[in-house]
């Protein structure tokens, strides 16, 4: 089966619609494209849209959850969105209380919550200048 990834890069950001036809093939393949678009490209986030998907088993769902942790192994933020209602409901009747993953309701929560991430502020650094009378051993 030939399986058809839709990607764009917006402003920084990898904005990936999930395909409704997805089985675990997909996924291998959707890995394969996204981790190489994060090593040669600049990327500051990847947002996954699930809006067109209708149906997620168990093993799908493991599949998303491996999806987001990939990208943010490589030091890339990620979040899930357009997850319909009945995914949700299915998702935890699965057990999958805690994803451990970010979800945003829709893309322009998730393309807003991405930028918000790269806003945040470095922490501080101490002044560690030192004085002549400091003794260093």
């Amino acid at each position: 089966m030939d399986y058809k990834i839709s990607s764009n890069i917006l402003n920084g950001l990898l904005i990936i619609n999930i395909d409704k036809d997805i089985d675990d093939y997909y996924f291998i393949k959707l890995e394969e494209v996204i981790l190489n678009q994060l090593r040669d490209q600049y990327v500051g986030g990847v947002i996954l849209d699930y809006a067109n998907v209708q149906v997620l088993d168990y093993g799908l769902v493991n599949k998303m959850i491996w999806l987001t942790k990939s990208i943010e192994l490589m030091g890339i933020k990620s979040v899930v969105t357009g997850l319909k209602p009945e995914i949700v409901i299915t998702l935890i009747s699965l057990g999958f209380k805690d994803l451990d993953i970010i979800t945003k309701l829709n893309l322009a929560q998730g393309v807003s919550y991405i930028q918000k991430q790269q806003n945040t502020p470095s922490p501080k650094l101490k002044d560690t200048t030192l004085n002549e009378r400091d003794n260093i051993k």
